[in-house]
């Protein structure tokens, strides 16, 4: 007789899927509020914590097929109480971001070709451009998030694309543009 491993719904990987998720949620209810609404005060400790429940509460219901006490166990309560901090001061620096920021959150797991045929752009897999020197280019993926910044008769873009999971850089796949993405986010 052979037995199956069950899949565990909580993995440790899920942290990045985790994280994700609450910042997400919270961005997008923030983005709700027009951004002269908000005061420098409404988001204490306080109010973080609930919102933080809240919607960890929404994404153990969103992976446990709506059966919360099914799949709390001390071993996630663990892991979430790992991750929660982080979370939270994720949260805050988000708040303080945009309270000093001209750009506002517009769109959320945003695919190029979505876009480009939401503006008048022919529905395509991938952007294709030719730069200066004659190399030619090709867009293609889904931003995290796209924030929004009017100015005049100008919009700039700002593409934030959320990185928690460790990875390392290997100069051979970088050389043939094969990791080009994680180079960006070298300070």
């Amino acid at each position: 007789r052979t037995f199956q491993k069950k899949k565990k719904l909580f993995e440790s990987n899920d942290a990045g899927t985790y994280m994700q998720d609450v910042l997400e949620q919270f961005v997008r209810a923030y983005a709700k509020i027009p951004r002269e609404a908000h005061t420098p005060d409404e988001y204490d400790d306080a109010r973080i914590a609930q919102c933080l429940d809240e919607y960890t509460n929404r994404y153990i219901l969103s992976r446990s097929g709506g059966n919360i006490n099914a799949v709390v166990t001390p071993r996630l309560m663990a892991k979430l109480g790992f991750w929660r901090p982080t979370a939270f001061l994720l949260i805050k620096k988000i708040i303080a971001e945009f309270s000093q920021s001209a750009f506002y959150p517009q769109a959320f797991e945003l695919r190029l070709s979505d876009a480009l045929a939401q503006h008048g752009g022919d529905a395509v897999k991938e952007l294709h451009l030719t730069l200066p020197d004659r190399t030619n280019l090709a867009l293609r993926g889904v931003a995290d998030r796209v924030d929004v910044w009017h100015r005049g008769e100008n919009s700039y873009l700002r593409v934030i694309d959320y990185k928690s999971a460790r990875q390392s850089l290997e100069a051979a796949r970088a050389w043939w543009g094969l990791q080009l993405q994680l180079l960006l986010y070298l300070d």
